[in-house]
Order: structure tokens, then C-alpha cells, then sequence
């Protein structure tokens, strides 16, 4: 951000071909800030698509009842388990799938 704390997560969720651009703008601003993890995904920034299919998200979830149980996970998550597990295995702890993986 711009002279403010960066954010430690950001979770970014959209479903149709409108998000797309909230997804580069995402992507842009963690390459600018050298937030990369390896692997086309970032450390701290989850943009998820509802739905397998071609996206610049790098998660994915199959549909909305995935999002809720998603949110329900992250809920329950403790600052212990964020500080113990960061990027991919938060994505997966938390029930994202990678985008390209199977």
C-alpha cells in the first residue's frame, strides 16, 4: 500500500469474469512489493476463483458452499496457526485448492 503497513493476508474471492481485474490488480501490487512465495503464488495474498476455469487467480474452490467453509476455516484459525504455516500451506490448511494442481 501506499506508505501504510502492508496487509499480513489479504483473501480475494470472485466468481465471474468481472473479478479478473481485481485479480491482476492484486498480482501487480504483490510483484511491486516482491511478495512472491515461488510457484506463481504469493505469501500473503490468496485471490480465489469460485469454480475450476481459466483465471489470474492462483486458488480456486468448486463452488459458494466451499466459500463458506472456507470462511468458516479461517475463522477458527488462531494468530499461532497463521504464524506457523504461511502461502501454500495456508491456502491449504484453509481448504484452497492451487490453481494448475491437481
Amino acid at each position: 500500500g501506499a506508505g501504510g503497513m502492508p496487509a499480513g493476508f489479504v483473501l480475494c474471492i470472485g466468481d465471474d469474469s468481472s473479478d479478473e481485474e481485481m485479480f491482476a490488480a492484486l498480482e501487480a501490487e504483490a510483484d511491486a512489493a516482491g511478495d512472491w512465495q515461488g510457484g506463481g503464488v504469493h505469501a500473503n495474498i490468496f485471490a480465489c476463483t469460485v469454480g475450476q476455469k481459466p483465471s489470474k487467480a492462483s486458488y480456486y474452490v468448486n463452488d459458494c458452499s466451499e466459500v463458506i467453509k472456507l470462511l468458516g476455516t479461517l475463522a477458527g484459525l488462531t494468530p499461532a496457526d497463521g504464524q506457523e504455516v504461511a502461502g501454500r500451506e495456508l491456502g491449504r490448511l484453509a481448504g484452497l485448492s492451487i490453481a494448475g494442481e491437481s
